[in-house]
């Protein structure tokens, strides 16, 4: 289990083991897309002067969900993430 806490709101995500390996870039960016904020999106789209993907996740939140990520995927070589 994985708390992440923001000044804004306080977010609970259980994080399972990636137990189907072809899609655990897919499971990632899914778990990017449901802890997005409009808000954050907002500002981070005004930083860029060209358009570029946000998913309007704060730094610290992304931290936390790459680490326990990376605790699942170690192991694992690049053919079998990627």
């Amino acid at each position: 289990m994985l708390l992440l806490r923001n000044t804004n709101y306080t977010l609970l995500l259980i994080c399972h083991l990636m137990t189907d390996q072809k899609n655990i870039v897919n499971t990632v960016r899914q778990k990017l897309t449901s802890l997005s904020d409009p808000k954050t999106k907002k500002s981070a789209e005004r930083f860029f002067k060209e358009p570029i993907l946000v998913y309007g996740v704060k730094s610290a939140i992304v931290q936390k969900l790459a680490k326990d990520t990376w605790k699942q995927i170690k192991d694992l070589d690049k053919k079998t993430i990627f």
